[in-house]
């Protein structure tokens, strides 16, 4: 808590360094508490290290400085928490060092990391396969990342808050499935599917589920709805207009076919004349 001296005390307009306490008292506000200081007398620091100098230390601080957002990492001569003196360490120990990245990591989050685009898509499709298969895949949300830091970031080389922007977190990420995981995991989560009749379009994850945007034109003549996941979850598909616009979207494309494509198809003919919109869309040409 905060610590306050009392208002008609004269201590608060001198530049003592250190006083002594003889009487105050503790007060609950909004904020929390505060100690008002009624009696106290000050002293300087060479009485202090007089009365109290073989309770001094000289110790190796290696911490996560919440002030400058970096590892501090120097030599205190202090008195319990009274800090005397300090300086910077001419030899960081390692260890320690990432052992206060991964402290501040904690405190901060995981966005001091660099997360590039392939890296959170990596995260999406993990985090939609431990939904899938709770059992069968690590949860990757924040919580359980930071709960479990050590064992999946590799913090070899890292002494400062910059040297973590060189860490690949989607690839630590992947280094921590295991074989079999490997494997599996182009094929239950693919990145990207090819439709009958275009080039290969992405998948995403983003939303918490796999979203396939691809021109309606297209898929003619796909008459199955296509699936990802270790249940077969059906991928939900954006279709597009030829100029890449939501025309509708679908999570089951026969009973689309076979239902509101007539109005979409009326709607696209207008629009779009150029192009080809059969009556029957399970034939491709």
């Amino acid at each position: 808590g905060e610590v306050e001296l009392h208002r008609s005390s004269r201590l608060g307009a001198s530049s003592n360094e250190f006083i002594v306490v003889g009487d105050g008292g503790v007060v609950t506000h909004a904020g929390g508490t505060r100690t008002i200081v009624r009696l106290a007398v000050p002293i300087d620091r060479a009485t202090v290290l007089d009365l109290c100098g073989e309770h001094v230390t000289n110790d190796d601080v290696v911490e996560w400085d919440r002030r400058t957002s970096d590892v501090r990492a120097e030599r205190q001569r202090r008195l319990g928490s009274i800090v005397f003196h300090r300086e910077p360490l001419k030899k960081l120990p390692v260890d320690l060092a990432q052992a206060a990245l991964a402290e501040g990591l904690r405190v901060e989050g995981l966005d001091v990391l660099e997360w590039r685009d392939s890296d959170n898509e990596l995260r999406a499709r993990l985090a939609w396969l431990h939904e899938q298969q709770p059992g069968e895949w690590a949860p990757v949300d924040d919580e359980a990342l930071l709960a479990d830091l050590e064992q999946w970031l590799d913090f070899s080389g890292c002494t400062s808050r910059s040297d973590l922007r060189r860490i690949r977190p989607g690839q630590a990420l992947r280094n921590r499935l295991d074989w079999q995981q490997r494997n599996l995991l182009d094929e239950l989560a693919p990145v990207e599917r090819t439709p009958p009749g275009g080039r290969p379009k992405r998948i995403s994850y983003e939303t918490g589920r796999p979203v396939w945007s691809v021109r309606l034109q297209h898929l003619l003549g796909l008459d199955e709805h296509p699936t990802a996941g270790p249940h077969h979850t059906p991928i939900t598909i954006e279709l597009l207009t030829p100029a890449d616009r939501p025309a509708q979207t679908t999570n089951d494309l026969p009973g689309f076919w076979r239902g509101s494509y007539a109005a979409v198809r009326a709607d696209l003919r207008g629009r779009y004349p150029k192009h080809a919109w059969p009556e029957d869309p399970t034939v491709n040409g």
